[in-house]
């Protein structure tokens, strides 16, 4: 027998899944925003990108009305997933949906993303952050020895306060969505196609905000700056939600077990195998990251386009086929992570000379691409101490590259 009081209320099944388990607590922040749209799923997080370029398509809008409910209650609730093609299928019969209402779906969705150029991305960044030494901070440490304590962590926690106002409206469509910012304490869904900007963005609005706050510098020593370990988990919108807040927080710890300052990067497969590499903070920008993203960026080539189209625009961009990464990683494999680094820097000059797709008489993108890899080569962490581990670190960023070219495309 159930027992129910006049105050109970029907929970909604963006509240609470059949068959899921969250805390008191957990259920409680739900419900107070008590809006299914007030927070994108991960599926329109992968998307982001590309609803950004079809906003303003009208038959785009249309197929949103009704993902989202609102064309006659097509569904019971909304579900992002139906913006990828195979999942209208399944989850129209899941609803019981007659084959004519299936097909029409379909019409629905080729109609709107047959002129999409842009990726259907399945793949999308968690981010979050924690300040460095901040108890050492609030205890005064790195404050100045002749001045008032409390003034000074009260100037701390506004200038961290700033931070969590500025950042809110940065990072937003298409870019992402904060989750939280509690100063030093932040979180975020991030586009896979913007992470290196919006990192950048993160980290040069909280040393604007806070390391250049300019009540907090009467306070600081000379020199004393606050500094983020990030970790970054990087997952199918079908991955366990759980899962990828896990990986987030262990690519975290890795980063303040290993010095601090810096991110770590967790790739989850679809297939549930896990790729990670990490590095230092390079100043207040992610130098790693931005040249990960410029090597994939010589990479891509559009498929969606008419081949009369791409034919015109191969002759003036140069494009590099991505068998170099499986060639310079297979050099590791071959004679081990001790490996010299000028034997992996000469594979890395012969293997992206015969990677290279453009006119033999342009090297221009060939040099760029030996300096952005033997770069990353150079600041992986342990080049000094450990030589292995940062060979290791390298060839994985190399898998990373290559997985991200393949999947974000």
């Amino acid at each position: 027998m159930k027992i129910y009081k006049k105050t109970d209320k029907t929970l909604q099944i963006w509240h609470l899944q059949e068959g899921e388990g969250i805390s008191a607590v957990t259920l409680r922040k739900r419900l107070y925003l008590n809006d299914p749209h007030n927070f994108p799923s991960t599926a329109s997080i992968a998307l982001m990108d590309l609803f950004n370029e079809v906003k303003d398509n009208d038959d785009f809008k249309k197929y949103k009305e009704k993902v989202n409910g609102e064309d006659e209650k097509f569904l019971e609730h909304s579900d992002d997933q139906l913006f990828y093609y195979e999942n209208i299928e399944p989850i129209c019969k899941e609803h019981e949906k007659t084959d004519d209402e299936i097909k029409n779906c379909q019409d629905m969705h080729q109609k709107w993303a047959k002129n999409a150029k842009k990726p259907f991305t399945k793949y999308y960044a968690l981010v979050r952050f924690d300040g460095d030494n901040m108890g050492d901070w609030f205890t005064g440490i790195h404050f100045k020895n002749d001045i008032e304590l409390l003034k000074a962590q009260q100037a701390l926690s506004k200038a961290l306060g700033n931070f969590s106002k500025e950042i809110y409206p940065k990072i937003k469509a298409p870019v992402g969505k904060v989750i939280y910012a509690g100063g030093e304490d932040f979180m975020a869904f991030i586009n896979i196609h913007h992470l290196d900007k919006a990192l950048n963005n993160i980290l040069e609005t909280f040393d604007e905000k806070v390391n250049k706050d300019a009540e907090l510098t009467k306070y600081k020593k000379d020199g004393a700056k606050i500094s983020l370990s990030i970790g970054i988990a990087v997952a199918h919108y079908k991955q366990p939600l759980s899962m990828v807040l896990q990986k987030a927080q262990d690519m975290e710890k890795t980063v303040k077990e290993n010095g601090r300052n810096g991110f770590a990067v967790g790739i989850i497969k679809h297939s549930g195998s896990v790729l990670e590499y990490r590095y230092k903070t390079k100043k207040y920008t992610i130098q790693a990251l931005d040249h990960i993203q410029e090597i994939i960026n010589l990479l891509q080539d559009d498929k969606k386009q008419d081949k009369q189209q791409q034919d015109v625009e191969k002759q003036q961009d140069k494009y590099f086929s991505p068998a170099f990464i499986t060639n310079i990683y297979g050099a590791f494999e071959k004679y081990g992570f001790d490996i010299s680094e000028s034997l992996i820097k000469s594979k890395i000059d012969l293997y992206t000379s015969q990677a290279y797709t453009g006119k033999s008489d342009d090297k221009e993108k060939i040099l760029k691409l030996r300096e952005l890899l033997k770069q990353l080569l150079t600041i992986s962490p342990g080049r000094i101490d450990d030589n292995v581990y940062a060979n290791i670190n390298f060839g994985n960023t190399l898998l990373a590259i290559d997985f991200m070219y393949r999947k974000t495309k």
